[in-house]
């Protein structure tokens, strides 16, 4: 299973995309597939590359997964 830790993310990028630091096998087995790929489009967007962002965003399978995806991270950017 793809998550963010296949993609070199930090201490710091985990906590702001998760609000705690946890190990990698519980927060692997935490979450689905379409979960990762929602925090993969995350991690992109905080790292302000949003052609890799969008690349994982398309991936989310279902309207909801993605509106809640762009809910949060805009909440999260303090802009929505």
């Amino acid at each position: 299973m793809e998550t963010i830790y296949d993609h070199n993310v930090t201490d710091e990028e985990v906590i702001k995309l998760c609000g705690y630091k946890c190990e990698r096998q519980a927060f692997v087995d935490e979450f689905s597939q379409d979960v990762h790929f929602s925090l993969i489009y995350k991690l992109y967007s905080l790292r302000k590359d949003p052609a890799t962002a969008k690349k994982y965003f398309d991936k989310i399978p279902d309207t909801m997964g993605k509106y809640f995806s762009l809910a949060n991270h805009c909440r999260n950017l303090d802009i929505g």
